[in-house]
């Protein structure tokens, strides 16, 4: 990238953030369909808290505020489980999740967009 155009080059960044972010969100949808089994929810539940936490912090310094805004939601829904008195049972977080994922999933069309233009 050495002598390169930096717009160019956050263009490059961005590209490759936003492919990044497709793998985890395909991961993301896995282990949220497995929150509502009692057998994968152990194993799910502190990816899914991980990778969102990594999304909420990555999104907005490459310029996709919005995809950090529904990571945040996702991270406060998640931790809502583990802090409430009377926490949501683990199918109804799974369908929760399962939507903040596919609104991730459109914001990550939309951003792909906005890199192109």
């Amino acid at each position: 990238m050495n002598g390169s155009n930096p717009k160019d080059e956050l263009q490059q960044l961005q590209a490759d953030y936003l492919d990044d972010l497709g793998e985890k969100l395909k991961l993301m949808s896995e282990h949220a369909e497995a929150l509502a089994t009692r057998a994968r929810f152990r194993t799910s539940f502190p990816v899914l808290l991980f990778l969102t936490h990594q999304i909420k912090g990555s999104g907005g310094s490459l310029g996709f505020p919005h995809v950090s805004e529904i990571a945040k939601k996702m991270s406060s829904e998640l931790n809502s489980f583990l802090e409430a008195d009377d926490p949501p049972k683990p199918a109804e977080l799974a369908r929760s999740v399962g939507s903040l994922n596919a609104e991730l999933e459109r914001a990550l069309l939309v951003a792909r967009e906005q890199i192109k233009a």
